[in-house]
């Protein structure tokens, strides 16, 4: 809360000094305007863009990389977990990352009898990351609170992977609900089970998803693209005063 107010005294201080202000989010800009920010520009993250993962085997894989917090939803993702397997006894989760959270985690672990169905493998560079992540059938980003761009999407749309997140903040921007993936509500393992299991038990579904995220992706949500939107913006404010652009990416 106390750098929330010294952030919001800050922009006070100083917003005269922006000619344009950009969100990374339409979600993020609506935020911010219902605060009184005036926001000028959405301009998307991007990502590399990279090859496309192979061709999914068996056994069915889930995959999450975040932090280890409790916002992150990860609870909620082992209580889906529980439903999963009973459906699908071989299928597995790997979590990758580390945090506060990580002694509850494995907590829960064992007392929901999962250790035999979860990797940890603790923090992973980025390209041991994308190493682990090849055999992904599907990406889950179960947060519980509204994550202005949560990028784990995209690069996994860029893989050619499906995602399946939580109905709130940027995910819903990035996700085309039954096309590339699913969104479910958030804190409901349930609903994120079903849409799991929609995936995991249909592989061409879960390859054509993957295929039809990274079509997006490469359409939408590339580096190159961010780049390129910077510059005509940057363009445009050529010629008037000799202020900035202030980017929020909360």
């Amino acid at each position: 809360m106390v750098r929330v107010i010294v952030q919001h005294g800050a922009w006070n201080r100083w917003r005269r000094v922006f000619r344009a202000t950009v969100a990374n989010s339409q979600w993020l800009a609506q935020r911010l305007r219902d605060d009184g920010i005036n926001v000028s520009h959405v301009i998307h993250n991007g990502t590399p863009i990279k090859p496309p993962r192979p061709a999914l085997r068996e056994p069915p894989i889930i995959a999450f990389a975040g932090r280890l917090v409790p916002e992150k939803g990860v609870s909620t993702l082992l209580a889906a977990m529980v439903l999963v397997t009973k459906k699908i006894p071989p299928c597995r989760l790997l979590l990758a990352g580390e945090g506060p959270n990580l002694r509850e985690v494995e907590d829960q672990i064992d007392r929901m009898g999962l250790r035999s169905h979860v990797s940890m493998p603790g923090y992973l560079s980025p390209s041991q990351l994308a190493q682990y992540l090849q055999a992904t059938w599907v990406q889950v980003v179960p947060s519980s609170y509204e994550d202005p761009f949560p990028n784990v999407v995209i690069e996994a749309m860029m893989r050619g992977t499906a995602v399946v997140a939580t109905a709130i903040g940027g995910a819903t921007e990035m996700i085309r609900d039954g096309k590339t993936g699913f969104l479910a509500a958030p804190s409901d393992s349930s609903a994120l089970a079903e849409k799991l299991l929609r995936l995991l038990e249909n592989r061409a579904a879960a390859e054509q998803m993957g295929a039809a995220g990274r079509r997006v992706a490469l359409a939408e949500f590339t580096e190159d693209r961010m780049v390129e939107s910077f510059l005509r913006l940057y363009a445009s404010l050529l010629g008037g005063p000799d202020r900035e652009v202030v980017r929020t990416s909360v």
